[in-house]
């Protein structure tokens, strides 16, 4: 039974847009706010559900991003592969990978479906790897902040990516830019490395010009928002520089 302030599952039915649609799977509080706040500004339609199937007449890319309540993992299982049936991409963001075994458990689960990208910091890469390439992994690492450099999982990353066959991204930053990444693969999903790699520097930019104007932490978030909302083309051909992919 899922906890009653969720309340019975829903159905669905999207309205006809066209804009990509994302199914985001239950985050909760400010998170959710912050990604939705994100997903919406490159354009597209945001559609948060609790019924896994309602994409599946739908042509557009579905974005899944997991939540780790275990009333919900046969349902986020259910929505990765209805989208792999679709031939939709999505994107999955192993939050606190690490933390637990169920919390491990339920990504490896996920990370079998083949998602398109799969973004994490640090530590989580790391867990992800560990836990796919040794079947007595335990979790080893706490909560969701990283406690090692990106650099330090460059190596993961590789090896994932090789397990998998998904494109990994490693950042410090979480499900905000998660949230980009889903809505530029969502509009190139035969191009998921050159999406994922375009919405990091979009997000990077954002976040550059944001700081100028920013005197904290409060003000950079909203600084940073209303920089993605304003970035034009000509913003992001002129001060994007992606040297090598």
């Amino acid at each position: 039974m899922a906890p009653a302030s969720m309340g019975p599952p829903r159905i669905c039915t999207p309205s006809l847009t066209p804009y990509p649609v994302h199914h985001q799977l239950r985050l909760h509080g400010s998170r959710r706010q912050c990604s939705a706040r994100r997903r919406r500004l490159p354009g597209d339609d945001t559609l948060n559900s609790r019924n896994p199937r309602l994409h599946a007449q739908d042509p557009r890319p579905v974005r899944k991003h997991r939540n780790t309540h275990p009333d919900w993992l046969p349902a986020m299982k259910m929505a990765a592969q209805v989208a792999n049936d679709c031939n939709k991409p999505w994107v999955l963001d192993p939050v606190a990978a690490g933390a637990s075994g169920f919390r491990l458990n339920a990504c490896l689960e996920l990370l079998k479906l083949r998602p398109s990208v799969v973004r994490g910091n640090g530590s989580e890469i790391m867990a992800l790897f560990k836990g796919s390439s040794d079947e007595n992994s335990k979790a080893c690492y706490y909560g969701v902040d990283s406690l090692h450099d990106s650099t330090d999982a460059v190596e993961a990353a590789k090896s994932l990516a090789q397990i998998t066959g998904s494109v990994v991204a490693i950042t410090a930053t979480g499900c905000s830019v998660t949230a980009l990444i889903a809505a530029f693969v969502a509009v190139d999903p035969l191009r998921p490395f050159e999406a994922t790699a375009t919405a990091l520097s979009v997000f990077g930019l954002a976040a550059e010009i944001g700081m100028e104007m920013a005197k904290g932490p409060a003000s950079l978030r909203m600084h940073l928002i209303d920089t993605l909302h304003g970035l034009d083309q000509d913003i992001v051909h002129r001060r994007v520089n992606i040297s090598h992919m």
